[in-house]
Formats: C-alpha cells, sequence, structure tokens
C-alpha cells in the first residue's frame, strides 16, 4: 500500500468524526500514527528480548520478507579519523549513516588458515564495558587466535559529536574493535539493519507521499497497530492498546 492508501484504510478503521460532525485527523497525525507503529513493529521483532519466540527476525519467511527491506550492508567500515580514547589494540571503526543495529560480521584478518591459503575470518563477540577488565583477565574469552580461529571484541562508543548541539554537525555512530596482538583486522563487513525513513501522508499532494519501505505483506499489521494508537490517544480503548504482539504475523 502507499502511504495515502494506509491512512485511508486507517481513517476508516478509526472512524475519528466528532459529535458534531467535525473534520477527522490531518495528515500530519496518520504520518506519525504509522511511523509510530513502524517502530513498533520492527523493535518487537528485532529485540530478543521482546520477541515472544527469542528467535531471529528471519525466523519465518513471512517476518522475514516483511523485514528485508531494513537489510543493508557496508563491504569495509571505515577507520575513524580520531583514535583518541581507545583501549589497546583497539580501533575505533565509523558505522553508516542509517545504521540501527548489525546483524551479521564479518572481519577478515591477517591471520593464517592452517587448512589452506586463506585469511581467517575473525568471530565477533559483543563485550559491555563492565565486563572488559573482567574477560580480559580471562585466556579463554579475551581476544586470541586459537586452534585456527580468531577471536576479536566489538564494544559500544559514542559519536565524536552528538546531537546536543544542533549548531555543530553530529559526526557518524563508531564502534570499538579489540585484537589480540597475534594479527590485525585488514578489512570489516558488516550486514545491519538501517533506520527505516519516516511514513509521510499528504492526501492533497500525492507526490509529497513517503511510504512506508518495509513489504506490502506486513502493511495491514502495521495500520492495525496505528489504529490502536490513534484510539489511544484519542482515549478511545475500544480494543487493547497496542495491539499485542502475540497478534501479529
Amino acid at each position: 500500500m502507499t502511504a495515502n492508501e494506509m491512512a485511508v484504510v486507517l481513517s476508516s478503521r478509526t472512524n475519528r468524526v466528532d459529535s458534531a460532525g467535525g473534520p477527522g485527523f490531518l495528515d500530519v497525525h496518520y504520518s506519525r500514527a504509522l511511523t509510530e507503529a513502524l517502530w513498533y513493529y520492527i523493535t518487537k521483532f528485532v529485540s530478543s528480548k521482546t520477541n515472544l519466540k527469542r528467535e531471529s527476525f528471519e525466523d519465518s519467511e513471512i517476518r522475514g520478507q516483511g523485514l528485508s527491506a531494513l537489510i543493508n550492508q557496508t563491504l569495509s567500515l571505515t577507520t575513524s579519523a580520531s583514535q583518541v580514547g581507545v583501549h589497546t589494540n583497539g580501533t575505533y571503526y565509523d558505522l553508516p549513516e542509517d545504521f540501527m543495529v548489525a546483524i551479521s560480521e564479518s572481519p577478515l584478518t591477517s591471520a593464517q588458515s592452517c587448512v589452506d591459503d586463506s585469511r581467517l575470518i575473525a568471530q565477533v563477540d559483543i563485550v559491555s564495558h563492565d565486563s572488559y577488565r573482567l574477560l580480559l583477565e580471562n585466556p579463554y574469552r579475551r581476544p586470541r587466535l586459537e586452534y585456527n580461529r580468531a577471536y576479536i571484541w566489538r564494544l559500544f562508543v559514542g559519536r565524536t559529536v552528538d546531537y546536543y548541539n544542533p549548531n555543530i554537525p553530529n559526526t557518524l555512530k563508531r564502534c570499538e574493535v579489540i585484537v589480540p596482538p597475534a594479527f590485525t583486522v585488514q578489512n570489516y563487513r558488516m550486514d545491519y539493519l538501517k533506520i527505516p525513513p519516516n511514513i509521510i501522508v499528504d492526501l492533497d499532494t500525492p507526490a509529497n507521499q513517503r511510504h512506508c519501505i518495509l513489504d506490502i505483506s506486513v502493511h495491514e499489521a502495521i495500520v492495525d497497530i496505528a489504529v490502536s494508537l490513534l484510539k489511544r490517544d484519542t482515549d478511545q480503548q475500544s480494543i487493547p492498546n497496542p495491539i499485542p504482539i502475540s497478534e501479529i504475523h
């Protein structure tokens, strides 16, 4: 469905007309509700804590296809211009501008495979800052080259410049990659989910509308969530708010 078509369905399901016969919702209300519903749908299936099955967002064909439009990749992460504050053997990398969460990482290392002439692809372990020092003392958990396998760490890192001051452009998101002295990372490929653009409804000027980028197979579910959100905002509690995730397919 187009953004306007989603708004028309949303309007018919909310039946937003007051007792005096006043006008219904405006385009901005539809846009906000549909965009919020889009994010609700995405986060419920991307996060393992809110995904009831505790499975990948690709655990079923319809869900995988529905969210496939968010899948993007960068064939090589760029080293950050500033390396101030890195840990020992660490390197800051810039993440893509539209980066939301990583779903697959393939860091090509300088370590040679014992089986053939190829170089090893490292396994990436996400390490929290509060466990960094503890794990560093564990020879079986720290970054290492072991039994023809390479292990590295990735830590979350803030931007060099954030959104605090609107007069100063923010920089890209970053991550910190820590490797052992035995090898280096020569190329870092990352597949990730990108941040979806907002849905924009414009019933007067259709050329200005911006559609939902997710597959059409999940548009009805997003509209159903938006119905619940609009009724929540207008105190119309005829259905649960928001729609239970168990009812979304």
